[in-house]
């Protein structure tokens, strides 16, 4: 049997194959249309029966998935009886003559990745592995581990395109390498990631014309992500109207007579803590995101990194999660909120709107612009978080929830950060579409339950003159999405 006339690997492909067996880690794709599910296959296939005794691990996120795109294509393309192999459906493993094994596993559970874990595997093949969180990604390349009987160096090979959870660690650790974005680990390993870019023009065996015909009928972004991998846009984006070269700016110095204020969403385990400060022009309504704060850590540091910021500026309000204010995470009644934390540090934190859908609407109107309409918002070059999370933040895939809302499970703490600032600290940007009247009963409502979170808290705010600090129900700019939607 000559494993040529099964398969025939494109240039591209060729060139990820010849890795397998280096220790490398590999991502192959980056677009559609570069035969990726195929070659993973035939990857898979062409190790089992060259190194004898190999353990091959097959990841796709579901079953379906699997079933279809890789069992059945096994027994179609690779006949058990000419490759020398049984498959066993149940424990969905094929096993070679030459003691190989291709084991075949989704990934939808944590049960599904204990599993994986709890094993060893000399081949990891993850396909469309974006579309699982990166600290997972690393637990399995844990699993991924080199025999001393085998000569064969552990390797993992990854197919996908641009979207997804890790979209941004795929972007800066092998599209575009941000080596700031990398770990220490992660650095003494440089030279073992490996990018092999595929798109359908290198792929001989497509119907080329008919499948651009078909790309042509998307968003002309998703085109550019699915055509020719352009890494800054992608089907399902949740701010699709996000654009580098439109939203950021370089720094300048921002007049103290502008209005102030800032938005905070505390972390949680592997969640950073942000923080986001942005001014508003007076004149045209325009605000400036200039400064944010990110760290890991508890809430005795953040408030002390964050109050030296603060001290510098005009005194504004800093609008948070609500939750910070929540006595459910409280151990017992001796322990104090993290809102009276910051409170008694001086730090004014406000409790912000937290309607996640409509907040995300403003977010959108603030971003919004047409080749003849600039944006109202716009953010420094030296707020590298939020520039690289907000693109490539999703729309929720979740059963159950609104599918306006994004994608938890991605970066979006910098985003929460955003949207706490804008819609309680800005408003909606188009104040010209409410009435006076809805104006006005806004802000009275909105003054009472100020003037009662005020009083409300325990902390000594004594210190703190009203009139300096910024309100927005005085800004003519300011109109809440909650009023835009009566």
């Amino acid at each position: 049997m000559k494993l040529s006339d099964y398969m025939s690997p494109t240039a591209v492909q060729k060139q990820a194959m010849d890795l397998l067996g280096t220790g490398s880690y590999i991502f192959y794709g980056g677009a559609r249309g570069g035969g990726k599910s195929w070659m993973a296959l035939a990857a898979a296939v062409r190790c089992a029966i060259n190194y004898p005794g190999l353990n091959v691990v097959i990841i796709r996120k579901t079953y379906s998935e699997i079933e279809e795109l890789f069992i059945n294509e096994l027994i179609s393309r690779y006949p058990p009886d000419i490759f020398g192999y049984v498959l066993k459906v149940k424990q969905k493993v094929a096993v070679f003559d030459n003691g190989s094994r291709i084991t075949f596993r989704s990934l939808e559970t944590k049960n599904d990745a204990q599993k994986i874990q709890g094993l060893e595997y000399q081949l990891m093949i993850i396909d469309e592995a974006p579309n699982f969180p990166d600290h997972l990604l690393k637990l399995l390349f844990a699993s991924c581990r080199s025999a001393k009987n085998i000569n064969f160096k552990a390797t993992v090979l990854m197919t996908g395109n641009p979207g997804g959870i890790s979209h941004l660690w795929f972007k800066t650790h092998f599209v575009d390498r941000d080596y700031t974005q990398w770990s220490a680990e992660e650095l003494e390993q440089k030279e073992y990631f490996k990018f092999i870019p595929a798109r359908i023009y290198d792929n001989p065996y497509l119907d080329r014309e008919q499948y651009i015909r078909a790309l042509k009928l998307q968003d002309p972004g998703i085109l550019e992500a699915w055509l020719n991998g352009d890494w800054s846009v992608y089907a399902g984006q949740f701010f699709d109207s996000w654009s580098d070269d439109v939203h950021v700016i370089e720094p300048f110095k921002i007049p103290r007579t502008w209005n102030f204020a800032a938005g905070l969403d505390l972390g949680y385990t592997d969640h950073p803590t942000v923080c986001l400060w942005g001014a508003q022009d007076p004149d045209t309504g325009n605000v400036y995101i200039f400064q944010e704060y990110t760290a890991m850590g508890v809430a005795e540091q953040y408030i002390d990194d964050i109050k030296p910021i603060y001290d510098q500026l005009p005194q504004h309000i800093i609008w948070a999660d609500p939750s910070i204010w929540g006595e459910s995470k409280m151990k017992n009644y001796l322990e104090e909120s993290v809102a009276n934390m910051f409170i008694r540090r001086g730090l004014p934190v406000m409790p912000a709107s937290n309607s996640r859908v409509n907040g995300w609407r403003i977010v959108k109107q603030w971003l919004f612009h047409t080749p003849n309409k600039p944006p109202k918002l716009h953010i420094f070059n030296i707020c590298t978080t939020l520039i690289d999370t907000l693109p490539i933040l999703q729309y929720t895939q979740r059963s159950g929830t609104n599918r306006e809302d994004l994608d938890t499970t991605g970066p979006d703490d910098a985003a929460d950060a955003l949207r706490y600032m804008l819609v309680s600290g800005f408003g909606y940007p188009d104040y010209t579409a409410i009435s006076s009247e809805e104006l006005t009963n806004f802000y009275t409502d909105r003054e009472n339950r100020i003037d009662n979170d005020y009083e409300s808290s325990t902390a000594d705010l004594s210190e703190l003159e009203a009139g300096d600090i910024y309100d927005p129900r005085k800004n003519p700019y300011f109109v809440s999405l909650k009023s835009y939607y009566l």
